[in-house]
């Protein structure tokens, strides 16, 4: 028959010329036939255009039968499709990767280059891609070796190994295809025999061609396969091959650096193959000149002149109409593209549909035209791969299968469970609220779960959880019978029906049962009504697209159980190969994309872009770094791989040709880019993105700058100047507009244009007035907190303020900090783990214990000996270990070492003491000695003080431990506060609040004194910090003297040299304590160490005493009154209350705003401090 190339450069109309040739033919004859063939990813857009264009000619007798469009795939299935070569049953994209790991794991023995590739994720999807390759390319795995030896062509020993493991694994993939009769021929092939055959399998005949004409067009490139379809065409029917293309290449191939290279290639090889199988060649068509002057024509002129030969004068460009943009960063460059097109819209010329948008960089772009096009109203489609990856249903099946794998962790109970595919039937007896109630319920169990490490077993055991919350702040134990009642409810169904299914899939003895023991739980769940419900809620509300996303979801499930039922059957049940399959099966997936409208703004891949295909193009992110976009190749075969098989290969059997794409795809792809447009081009990238800096232009429109004298016009950004029509479209986008230019101006202390307050006039008299007035607030908004009403005051913290110590401390650390904490009451989410409040509990409880064991025994902690003591402590700690408050310290291995750790350490302590008592005259008189009212026991009498609003403040407290010493003139007290952690006394702090706790202690000792001690006589030793701990020292430093060092007392100390020899009863002359801070000196008299600031006149002390008060009160007075002050604090040594307060999130707290200023610390010194404090008592 015949074959007839239609060839012109992509400024002419082609199109013309084939459809008169198709109109034409189908006149001749009434039982001839028009089939056109076009590139499958624009097959819905070319039928539309070719058959409008076909449709007016024909009139009233057109029919679309006469008349079709095909992609060549569904060209295969309509003339196949009855002969019964096409397989009844096909593999999807999942199914087939799920077949090809069943052949790598069958084989991985036999292989030695890749056995180590078999179980990497990703590998079977490269080699199912080198597999479809070879489909195309029309080749077999076998032509992999075989090519090679028949041409004697020389390959190296790795490249022999690679291509024979490929072929190997690839044979037998197809060998398990036959056996499962699904489909192995490419179909291309088969309908490539089919029309070469004179009858296949003796009951069709093959088709009479002769009577349909073929016209083949926007093909850029072909495979092998598709080739030698079209050859096969030209030779039974006839063929009309639509080029772009400046020229016939009758006797010789083009260039590699041709602009027409691909296209010239396949007119070559074309008409070569034509004359060798005797088709007859007509003469070529020749495009015509368009009817309308538009703008490819000079655009095509231009770029082809400067492809071909860069010194040759060129065509002059219609600069009104290309546009060439430079944006800051691509957030600014689609601002701009939005105004552009709501400006071509509004002109009245043109609708959404009339234009498109490229780039070839969809990962930035396609993640920030959606948000801004929906604000400036703008229709559009985005055609982009989206995966079903997130959606919950694939979540689901993911954290299923890891709780088997990984023992039921946390992590994956819980994401398993906020899919909401799995919610137990009893939520819905309450219709209203049963999904909120789930919600609830999950993330309340969710907090319980996290601090109590309830994961594992915990999850599938019989016996419910007993839960235990302590408050270890108050010593209060909290009521939690609700919580543990829900989460036990909860825990129960989730471990009958989830862990339920797991124990059977695990039973299961082929791969049958396991996907029948999958569905069926998947329905007993009611998984299907659950994505059901959300597909009608999507199309109730409008989202029609995710509402398709669900149904494709649950359908690619049910596919991929089929699949692996073909595959697998009867084999043996593998649990990790089969949660393999199911869960990267569907991650693989990708959603099918249907526009939504008509009416919408394209966005598509620019190397996609067609010739013609809109008026107005808008071609984005245009920096050096991606147009021309680097050619990349993630393939099995290297360039070097592809070069010896294809030179071993025929002509009808070639693979990609890597080297050739790198060199003559990209000034073509180009082209087709700057072509697509007919009436207006607009040409953008941005100079900065991410961590990028300073991308330069591509050079390709730098082209148009060099050479076409057209400037590249840098994109303003919005500031006080700016002319509205530059940035505003719609009222929502200009709600956001005018809150930046009235920040602008306060900063600049200007005012804005007479236009851009008449747009605001105009805004808030529309249907956006609500949400602008909303946003305008922020105008006026500084991050300050205001203060709370009376009455709000009085609910949070009512008319008498109880707080403790701590809580005083908290305010004066940021005044916000205690309104949130203590205010509202908010925490932060308790993780399992032994926290601070913990173990100080139990170091507290255990020395208190210890201690009362101690005044049992009516005596004197130095009249016991070392094993005595030690039994004591033994006692008391498996005492308090077997509380449940401590029961963390059961439940792990860590945890019992951390237990063994603390008691060492507690062991270590008491050991201290003992040794101290051996010094020392001061002697424990009582420890954790509660005042005011602490976990409704009450105690000696806290501080009291009178509040302005009527009310009183209330501080409690316990005071860790109390010393005592007696002379026959005074009786010496002294506070002391164990701490986990170095911790000394600071004045500084101590002036501005940040630390009240001795003071307070030493205070309240002193009102009780003739409570505690039994005498009026009593004068303040000091109050002090013991630390608790148990020390590594060095080998030479682990005396008995240098490990006591380790426990020495600081604080405040009286400054009395009648209480130093109480102190410390041992020293010899010129030695240092290693309890307290004192020495004897050289004469051996007792004094306190050199340069030490911790000993107090007790003027002093009561001077400190009294100002501890006043810093009390104080804050009890702004707290009752509501006053909330963002004023955390900041010393010169550069510490800060911000640094680990849970509540940064919440206050927005940021030192770069003018109204937020740190509370300055300066360091003061001692005597500063003391003469401030008088002056302010007016003592002075």
């Amino acid at each position: 028959m015949t074959l007839q190339f239609l060839i012109g450069n992509g400024a002419l109309d082609h199109r013309q010329i084939y459809i008169k040739k198709a109109q034409e033919w189908l006149s001749q004859d009434e039982e001839n036939q028009v089939f056109f063939l076009v590139p499958n990813y624009n097959k819905f857009e070319q039928e539309q255009e070719i058959l409008k264009a076909l449709k007016p000619a024909e009139a009233v007798s057109f029919s679309t039968i006469r008349a079709q469009v095909f992609s060549f795939y569904r060209l295969a299935w309509f003339y196949l499709q009855k002969t019964g070569q096409l397989a009844n049953q096909t593999l999807s994209e999942a199914g087939s990767l799920m077949l090809l790991q069943k052949v790598l794991e069958e084989s991985k023995e036999e292989l030695l280059l890749y056995r180590g590739e078999v179980e990497k994720a990703g590998f079977s999807a490269k080699l199912l891609g080198l597999y479809q390759e070879l489909q195309v390319g029309n080749l077999t795995p076998a032509d992999l070796v075989t090519s090679l030896s028949s041409q004697g062509q020389q390959a190296n020993a790795d490249q022999t190994l690679k291509f024979a493991e490929l072929s190997l694994v690839l044979s037998r993939y197809e060998n398990e295809l036959t056996k499962r009769q699904l489909q192995v021929v490419d179909p291309l092939a088969l309908l490539t025999d089919y029309f070469q055959a004179t009858t296949t399998n003796g009951l069709f005949e093959a088709p009479d061609l002769t009577k349909t004409l073929f016209i083949a067009t926007d093909f850029q490139e072909l495979y092998a396969q598709e080739r030698c379809l079209l050859t096969t065409l030209a030779q039974k029917g006839h063929l009309l091959m639509d080029l772009v293309l400046d020229k016939a290449y009758v006797e010789t191939a083009p260039e590699v650096l041709d602009l027409f290279y691909d296209t010239g290639k396949i007119y070559y090889q074309l008409l070569h193959a034509a004359r060798e199988n005797g088709t007859k060649v007509l003469v070529d068509l020749k495009a015509a000149q368009k009817k309308e002057a538009t703008l490819q024509i000079p655009v095509e002129e231009f770029w082809r002149q400067t492809q071909n030969d860069g010194s040759k004068a060129v065509a002059a460009l219609p600069k009104e109409n290309i546009h060439l943009f430079q944006a800051l960063k691509p957030t600014d460059e689609v601002n701009r593209l939005a105004i552009e097109i709501r400006k071509l819209v509004a002109s009245g010329n043109y609708r959404y549909q009339d234009i498109q948008i490229l780039t070839n960089d969809l990962e930035t772009y396609g993640h920030l035209i959606p948000p801004v096009f929906r604000e400036f109203e703008i229709p559009f489609y985005l055609d982009q791969q989206v995966s079903m990856a997130q959606h919950p249903l694939v979540e689901f099946l993911q954290a299923l299968f890891a709780l088997g794998e990984y023992h039921y962790r946390l992590s994956d109970i819980m994401r398993l469970l906020k899919t909401e595919l799995f919610i137990p039937d009893y939520f819905f007896e309450n219709t209203t609220t049963g999904l909120q109630d789930y919600r609830n319920i999950v993330d309340q169990t969710e907090n319980i779960a996290l601090k109590f490490n309830f994961q594992g077993s915990f999850w599938t055991r019989a016996e419910d959880w007993q839960i235990v919350q302590y408050d270890f702040e108050n010593e209060t134990q909290e009521d939690v019978d609700e919580l543990t009642t829900n989460s036990n409810r909860l825990r129960q169904a989730f471990s009958q029906q989830i862990g339920g299914f797991l124990q059977r899939l695990e039973k299961s003895r082929t791969a049958k049962e396991a996907v029948v023991a999958l569905y069926q739980f998947l329905i007993a769940i009611k998984a299907d009504v659950r994505v059901k419900e959300w597909r009608e809620k999507d199309i109730a509300t409008g989202n029609l697209e995710l509402a398709r996303n669900h149904e494709q979801t649950w359908s690619a499930l049910m596919a991929l159980m089929d699949d692996y039922v073909e595959i697998y059957g009867e084999d043996p049940f593998n649990l990790a190969n089969f949660s393999l399959l199911f869960t990267t099966g569907l991650e693989n997936t990708f959603y099918g994309k249907v526009p939504s409208a008509i009416d919408q703004v394209q966005l598509n891949q620019l190397g996609l872009a067609r010739i013609g295909q809109a008026k107005i193009t808008f071609a984005i992110g245009l920096n050096d770094k991606n147009f021309p976009a680097p050619v990349s190749d993630d393939s099995l075969l290297t360039i070097e791989d592809r070069v010896v098989l294809n030179t071993a290969l025929t002509t009808d059997k070639q693979l990609r040709d890597l080297r050739e794409e790198s060199v003559s795809k990209a000034p073509f792809v180009a082209y087709k880019v700057f072509l697509s447009a007919c009436d207006e081009l607009f040409l953008s990238y941005a100079i900065n993105h991410d961590t990028e800096q300073n991308l330069r232009i591509s050079p390709y429109l730098q082209r148009f700058v060099t050479r076409g004298n057209l400037a590249v016009v840098a994109l303003e950004e919005l500031s006080i100047t700016s002319e509205p029509e530059n940035f505003v479209a719609t009222y929502r986008n200009l709600v956001g507009q005018l809150n930046l230019l009235y920040r602008y101006a306060k900063d600049e202390k200007l005012s804005l244009s007479a236009k851009w307050r008449t747009l605001e006039k105009m805004l808030l008299e529309s249907t956006y007035r609500n949400l602008a007035q909303r946003a305008f607030e922020s105008r006026d908004h500084v991050n300050l907190p205001v203060t709370l009403p009376k009455e709000v005051a009085e609910k949070l913290y009512g008319k008498d303020l109880y707080s403790s110590i701590s809580q005083m401390e908290s305010f004066y650390q940021c005044g916000y900090r205690y309104f949130a904490n203590y205010g509202l009451r908010l925490k932060e989410r308790e993780l399992f783990g032994l926290d601070s409040l913990t173990t100080g509990t139990l170091f507290h409880d255990a020395l208190d214990q210890f201690l009362q064991a101690v005044f049992s025994k009516q005596k004197l902690l130095v009249e016991l000996d070392e094993q005595e003591a030690q039994q004591l402590i033994d006692t008391v700690l498996q005492q308090i270990f077997a509380e449940p408050r401590f029961m963390i310290l059961k439940s792990s291995a860590r945890m019992h070492y951390l237990r063994y750790r603390l008691a060492k350490t507690i062991k270590k302590v008491v050991w201290a003491l003992q040794k101290q008592s051996q010094r020392t005259k001061m002697t424990p008189l009582a420890t954790e000695i509660v005042f005011g009212q602490l976990a409704g026991t009450n105690g000696i009498k806290g501080i009291e003080e009178p509040l302005s609003t009527g009310g009183k403040l209330a501080v409690r407290g316990k005071i860790d431990r109390l010393d005592i010493a007696t002379t026959p003139e005074h009786t010496w007290l002294g506070v002391i506060d164990y701490k986990s952690g170095a911790k000394d006394f600071n004045l500084t702090d101590a002036y501005f609040g940040l630390a009240m706790q001795l003071l307070t202690y030493l205070d309240v000792a002193l009102v009780n004194a003739a409570e505690l001690v039994g005498s009026k006589n009593v004068k303040a030793a000091g109050a002090y910090y013991m630390r608790i701990q148990d020390p590594v020292l060095k080998a030479e430093e682990a005396s008995l003297a240098e490990v006591l060092k380790a426990y020495k007392y600081k604080g405040i100390f009286l400054e009395d040299s009648e209480l130093y020899p109480l102190f410390d009863e041992t020293l010899a002359v010129k030695e240092r304590s290693v309890i307290y801070p004192i020495l004897s000196n050289k004469d051996g008299v007792l004094n306190k160490e050199s340069n030490s600031k911790a000993f107090y006149k007790e003027d002093d002390l009561t001077l400190l005493r009294r100002h501890n008060r006043n810093l009390m009160k104080n804050a009890a007075e702004n707290i009752v009154t509501g006053q909330i002050t963002l004023n955390p604090y900041k010393k010169s040594s550069g510490e800060k209350a911000c640094t680990f307060c849970p509540f940064r999130s919440l206050c927005g707290f940021d030192a770069m705003l003018k109204q937020n200023d740190y509370h300055e610390i300066p360091t003061l010194a001692k005597d500063e401090i003391l003469n401030e404090i008088k002056e302010e008592n007016g003592d002075v």
